[in-house]
């Protein structure tokens, strides 16, 4: 297992996150604009960083080849992170029998997309 840390340098637009997108805490690959000099790498915590150009022309090799920044953007895959919050249905304040139908919709369309579609009346 490679040892050190890289850093990179950029800013994420938070448009591509739910609600407005379609990233989650799950699935969030997040696009970052780079520059020249964006990525950084230290071999151990008492190393200073130093940029590093590995990732200049550098290809993602899968089912496809691709360049790993496009136009100035590279993705980042987040592993080992969940968000309960999107796999489970919120509680409504009233029971379905006590919200009026314009409560219900509303309640319906406070949900994640994932679950919106879902079908919440049962039990």
């Amino acid at each position: 297992m490679a040892d050190g840390l890289l850093e990179v340098d950029g800013s994420i637009d938070l448009s591509q996150f739910w609600p407005v997108g379609s990233s989650d805490a799950d699935t969030t690959r997040i696009r970052v604009d780079v520059t020249a000099g964006a990525f950084r790498f230290r071999p151990n915590s008492g190393a200073p960083f130093r940029v590093t150009h590995a990732f200049e022309n550098a290809k993602v090799k899968g089912t496809a080849t691709y360049d790993a920044i496009k136009n100035g953007k590279v993705t980042v895959r987040l592993q080992g992170i969940d968000a309960p919050e999107l796999h489970y249905r919120p509680a409504a304040q009233k029971k379905k029998a006590d919200q009026t139908n314009a409560q219900h919709k509303l309640y319906l369309k406070s949900l994640p997309s994932k679950l919106a579609g879902m079908e919440l009346d049962k039990g």
